[in-house]
């Protein structure tokens, strides 16, 4: 849901159902968040398909904080930084990613996004 939500971001410039999905002292979460919002307050834009899961594990499904392995892949595309810019055009690359969420009622909550490779 959270990678859907940045998919979406990335195409439309809106954060709100991305940001609800956050936990918000989540540094790294809210790098991806914000790199988007400022991007399109300079009038800029992506131009990509975003983040593609092709395989996840969650580990410990029954705890009260859960963490997510993936296998992700990042569609190439471009990026306009601001109006005006030239486009940044980058190729395809494939990540393996960690996700930690928890859950607050019923909501989960995204508190860590890291790289691992």
């Amino acid at each position: 849901m959270w990678v859907t939500s940045r998919n979406e971001a990335l195409k439309s410039g809106e954060t709100e159902q991305l940001r609800s999905l956050t936990d918000l002292s989540c540094a790294s979460c809210l790098s991806l968040i914000t790199s988007i919002e400022e991007v399109y307050a300079a009038g800029g834009s992506y131009d990509t398909d975003g983040w593609t899961v092709k395989s996840a594990k969650a580990r410990d499904p029954d705890g009260p904080r859960r963490a997510v392995d993936a296998a992700v892949v990042f569609a190439g595309g471009t990026t306009i930084d601001e109006a005006g810019a030239d486009p940044v055009t980058y190729e395809a690359e494939n990540h393996i990613m960690v996700f930690k969420l928890h859950f607050v009622g019923a909501q989960p909550l995204i508190d860590f996004v890291g790289f691992v490779s």
